[in-house]
């Protein structure tokens, strides 16, 4: 049993978590924004139309035998669904539908229009000798029909029953097969494919997705496969040039694509805008999705890693397009993501932590995580994953992603298609499975084959639709969208099939008839129908660039979108209820320009590209201008040349339970005058094992290396803070450091945890100081100083930051009072603990008015603490000032009044919006620690309500490989699943335990008032990561203060996803108060730690940001203006 010592109680009991914790209001975690909920009483946007009605009677039929290969055991690929395409199949303006099916006939439809359709009763097209995946529509051989191609693949082995098939239409519904004939009757487990004109000649070539059976080989074993060329091509997509009469060639070796994958997702488009078409692959299981950029001469490079910096792990359906009208696209990447507890814990395995670091670490391949991904597009040409932020990273088991304006509000909706025919992940049921081959020999009888196949649990879901909320990257989930749709969908594809101008939809479904869904929209439209030539074919991945009073939108013309399926090839733009398009640019896919003006709404516009007049360029919206404000240096032109080094260690080994790293939350920088010549001077602190390096500025504001460089004498410890101050009045700058860090340090003696202070002895020559500092050991992040006393010398605040090896015990912070330059420990009598949390940082400013100096505090799991200073003591008093119920995973404060009434106003950075827990005041984030198991090490349990109870976060799987107890305590998956907190720990160990909540991770500007503090969500920008840093000043001679700020996260434990889409952001303060993000060269991509500001003479003032385990950045501002170093 873990002691709760007074103070600790005293802690808690300020908080006020003991009467909370165990009380909790009830509902599962949500995965919608902090504004939910939409009305539940809104009419259906969908309606459902019925198969007697419309004649639409396809059902997907899925034949099962457990005792052949006919099975999921067996073929993993089973329940995997397939496609639908839409499209005019004979030219009368109404789109045909044609659905893939697995074990039973495909099946094409022909639109009779007024939501009449009549079976095409083809042989051909029925492909009953085949599997089909997906199903794609283009005009291969450019007669003005549409052709239809099939991916097959299914369980078989002989790859002449997996051959794709090409459908040729020959018009009046008549079609012959022709894959051979053309070169593409590919032969490996194909899933998808698409036509698009890679090498800009004016034909359509064709990518075939493909997937391959190595998901039950050990992933060394198929690096190690993959070195034989000829294993490759068996498992790689291929890439088919159109060479005319001569047919296809298979050009997937001389175009760079060849690569094993398990391709399940597939979209072609131009996500770098640089006018020619990429390729996105989205891969289920280990391999990384692909993201192959055209490189305009026949050759693609894939640029994942350099693109992204998270990515989805079991990547299913994908699409891309532009979700907030910036002209520049996002990628949504569907997973299996469950956000209902129960079904979580009991239906998906926990991530294998060695098998990602062995991806991350030893292949260096991009980190992956169980979640949606979500790719918001920076305007730098690359992408950082919002998913959690947007509430869009769990929708279950879902297939097909697609983004399109829905409602006719002129942004991007989401729709998600879910379910799975049955759930082999399920834990409970591969235990079973596990058991019974270990009692076997290794495999199953055919007697217990059945009783094991009826484990498996089978959960119609719902599909998800997601209305945008308005461009700003906020989504409200419409549970109201299509009624009761509960089924097992794969495949989907919208089209304007009742031609009354919005997006219908078709979906397959397995074992049960196909959807049908008509839109109920009454906003206007515009529909743009774009051909290379009268009557000739549609012009593939075009661009259609639309403006109205409501902005600006943009799409591509490419019908392969979300998974397996092929939409009608015509472009649909909402306009709300404008009555006119104000301009319509094309931008044809042969590169050139056309443009109209003054275009009616609510008609389908069919524009030919070798009719139009022709323009040199596009619109001038389009030429974004760089933001000057800000100049990013490069490494070869930095002043300085330094790069953070931190010791590989990983935390999570013996700390299993531990969300994130605390040994990774280095270096910080100081800036100060260190040699009396008026310049600012850099401090850069070192890593484990890395001594901290001195810069002295020179007069043309170019750094040198300081001569000296005590502190290396020091580089086992890790520099946390640094504080330049003059702590014995001789009127030079001295250097405090703090030694911090996680459980690594604790290979080494106490003494790497000790803080140092370096005495200034003149001209800038440091000597470490051992007598003037209390001698105590504590991983420490912060130091502040003021003369808080007022007897003319400086004071020190010092914050401790973890306790190695034994988080969330609250490490010991100091109150320093300097008497005669020593410094003795003041912190009982000024505070009555040294236990005030886990500090990350700490301000002084008077809050009062009684011209005392007053203390805030920020930290993890802690509220914004202010400490109003009294006749030698410091009183929290920030429930009197509207800082109450403000715990949070803080990480930096700034203050400065920034409304200019005389009082400080505090900008505080938390974790942001962009994380997987979203706790909020209703629905706290609770953490309880305790000895649970008995062993020696302390035991985290984060925990969360749900049905009127506390369960934990964590799963049975990784929870109990802290404490081993738990698996013969639930030897079931679906035990744990179902207990509570206190069923699963025991009232009283709960009871004894460390006790926190979080109740916002929202990085916040808390504005002074009369009544005290009010709180003010920084913008999206600045939610994305947690904010390590901020620097205050005027950046555009307003007169007021703007904001910027720096900060990410890199290392979690490998099932949270790394805090990584911080890139830097510039906050412009309004007149009104609200905050403006604005574009910049502010451009901090790594795992920023901190951000400082130089002042130079001769040279415009340099922004430095330290980044853990990486290069130093600098970037130069373009203005004279000077500001607080904050």
């Amino acid at each position: 049993m873990l002691p709760m010592n007074s103070s600790l109680k005293y802690y808690i009991s300020v908080l006020g978590l003991l009467p909370l914790l165990l009380l909790s209001n009830g509902c599962s975690e949500s995965t919608s924004s902090d504004e939910d909920d939409p009305s539940e009483t809104e009419s259906p946007l969908f309606t459902s139309k019925s198969p007697s009605a419309t004649g639409l009677s396809f059902y997907n039929r899925l034949e099962e035998n457990i005792f052949s290969h006919e099975n999921v055991l067996t073929f993993e690929n089973y329940y995997n669904g397939s496609g639908v395409a839409a499209g005019d199949l004979n030219n009368d303006g109404l789109p045909d539908i044609y659905f893939g099916s697995n074990t039973s006939p495909n099946a094409l439809y022909k639109n009779l229009g007024n939501w009449k359709f009549e079976a095409v009763e083809d042989p051909i097209l029925q492909a009953t000798d085949r599997w089909t995946n997906g199903v794609s529509m283009a005009d291969v051989n450019q007669d003005g029909l549409l052709d239809i191609y099939i991916a097959c693949g299914g369980p078989s082995i002989d790859p002449e029953k997996r051959r794709n098939k090409l459908f040729i239409n020959e018009g009046n519904f008549k079609f012959r097969e022709a894959a051979a004939e053309y070169g593409v009757d590919d032969s490996n487990w194909s899933t998808h494919s698409s036509f698009f004109d890679y090498d800009g000649d004016g034909d359509l070539d064709l990518f075939v997705m493909n997937h391959t059976t190595y998901w039950g080989v050990r992933i060394p074993e198929v690096v190690e496969l993959m070195k034989d060329t000829a294993n490759m091509l068996l498992a790689t997509n291929h890439l088919y040039r159109n060479d005319g009469e001569a047919g296809f060639t298979d050009v997937t070796i001389e175009a760079g694509i060849l690569a094993y994958g398990y391709g399940l997702g597939l979209a072609t488009t131009d996500i770098n805008n640089d006018g020619l078409t990429d390729i996105y692959v989205a891969n289920d299981y280990s391999v990384p999705d692909f993201m192959y950029i055209n490189r305009g001469d026949g050759t693609f490079v894939d640029e994942q890693k350099e693109r992204t910096r998270q990515i989805t792990y079991f990547g299913m359906g994908v699409d891309v397009a532009d979700l907030n009208n910036d002209l520049s696209p996002e990628i949504l990447v569907v997973d299996m993501a469950i956000d209902d507890h129960y079904r979580s814990k009991t239906l998906m395995a926990s991530m294998n932590t060695q098998l990602f670091y062995y991806l991350t670490e030893n292949l260096k391949l991009p980190h992956q995580y169980m979640f949606n991904s979500l790719q918001f597009n920076d305007g730098t040409g690359h992408f950082v994953n919002v998913a959690h932020q947007t509430g869009l990273a769990k929708s279950d088991w879902s297939w097909t992603a697609l983004m399109q304006d829905f409602d006719g509000d002129s942004y991007k909706d989401i729709f998600i298609s879910n379910g799975i025919r049955r759930y082999p992940r399920d834990n409970d049921f591969r235990m079973a499975m596990q058991k019974a081959k270990d009692e076997n020999g290794g495999s199953v009888p055919n007697e217990l084959k059945e009783e094991l196949f009826a484990m498996m649990p089978s959960i119609p879901l719902s599909n998800e639709y997601y209305r945008n909320r308005g461009g700003d990257m906020k989504f409200d989930k419409l549970r109201s969208a299509f009624g009761n749709d509960s089924a097992y969908t794969y495949g989907v594809a919208y089209a304007d099939f009742d031609q009354d101008g919005d997006l219908d939809l078709v979906m397959n479904n397995i074992d049960d008839t196909a959807f049908v869904f008509e839109n109920t929209t009454v906003n206007n439209f515009l529909r743009l129908d774009l051909r290379k030539s009268e009557n000739g074919p549609s012009d593939y991945n075009a661009k259609a660039y639309i403006k109205t009073p409501l902005g600006w939108q943009y799409q591509e013309l490419s019908p392969i979108h979300g998974y397996f399926s092929s939409m009608e090839p015509v472009l649909y733009f909402g306009v709300e209820k404008e009555n006119t398009v104000e301009e319509v640019w094309i931008k044809w896919s042969n590169g050139s320009w056309s443009k109209k003006e003054n275009v009616n709404v609510n008609q389908t516009l069919t524009l030919v590209a070798s009719a139009q007049n022709m323009t040199a360029a596009g619109p001038d919206v389009l030429n974004k201008s760089s933001n000057s404000l800000i100049n990013a240096l490069s490494t070869s032109n930095a002043p300085i040349t330094h790069r953070h080094y931190d010791e590989p260690y990983n935390e999570f080994a013996a700390e299993i339970l531990l969300p994130h790293s605390q040994g990774r939350l280095g270096p910080s920088a100081a800036v100060g005058d260190a040699n009396g010549d008026g310049l600012d001077d850099l401090y850069l602190g070192g890593g484990k094992h890395q001594a901290g390096a001195l810069y002295f500025q020179n007069p043309d504001g170019s750094f040198d290396l300081a001569p000296v460089q005590p502190w290396t004498e020091d580089f086992r410890s890790e520099d946390m803070g640094a504080l330049f101050f003059d702590f014995d009045n001789d009127g030079d700058q001295d250097l405090y450091v703090c030694s911090g860090g996680g459980s690594e340090m604790l290979q080494y003696d106490a003494s790497v945890l000790t803080d140092r202070l370096y005495e200034n002895t003149g001209n800038g020559e440091f000597t470490r100081n051992s007598s003037v500092l209390p001698n105590w050991s504590s991983s420490t992040k912060v130091v502040t100083a003021a003369d808080i006393d007022n007897d003319g010398d400086l004071d020190l605040f010092v914050g401790g930051r973890t306790s190695p090896a034994a988080y969330p015990t609250i490490p010991a912070s100091k109150l320093l009072i300097n008497e005669n330059g020593v410094y003795k420990d003041k912190t009982i009598e000024y505070f009555g603990t040294y236990k005030l949390g886990m500090i990350a940082a700490a301000e002084w400013a008077d809050f009062n008015g009684d011209d005392k100096l007053d203390l805030v505090l920020a930290g993890e799991w802690m509220p914004i603490s202010l400490y109003l200073q009294g006749e030698n003591t410091f009183e929290e008093s920030g429930a009197s000032y509207g800082l109450s119920n403000t715990e949070g995973w803080w990480h930096s404060l700034l203050i400065d009044d920034f409304n200019g009434d005389g009082t400080p106003d505090i900008i505080a950075g938390n974790l942001g919006e962009n994380n997987k827990f979203h706790p909020s005041l209703e629905h706290p984030l609770f953490l309880f620690a305790n000895n649970f198991d008995g062993e020696r090490n302390i035991d985290i349990v984060l925990a969360k309500e749900y049905h009127d109870k506390l369960v934990p976060v964590r799963g049975r799987e990784c929870s109990s490989q802290q404490m081993p107890f738990l698996k013969d305590k639930f030897p079931q998956y679906a035990d744990f699943a179902s207990a509570s907190l206190e069923e699963i720990y025991g009232k009283e160990m709960l009871d004894e335990a460390l006790q926190f909540r979080a109740v916002t991770f929202s990085s916040t500007a808390f504005m002074s008032s009369s009544d005290g503090y009010e709180a003010q969500k920084l913008p999206f920008q600045a939610q994305l990561s947690p904010v390590n840093a901020f620097i205050a000043m005027d950046l555009n001679a307003d007169g007021r203060k703007d904001l910027m700020g720096v900060g990410n996260h890199y290392i979690t434990e490998p099932e949270t996803p790394r805090y990584d889409a911080g890139s830097g952001f510039i906050l412009l303060h309004n007149e009104d108060g609200s905050w403006t993000y604005t574009p910049s060269g502010l451009y901090c991509p790594n795992d920023a730690k901190d951000l400082k500001l130089i002042r130079r003479k001769v040279a415009p003032p340099l922004l430095v940001v330290p980044n853990n385990a990486d290069t130093t950045q600098f970037f130069e501002l373009q203005l004279s203006s000077t500001t607080k170093d904050s």
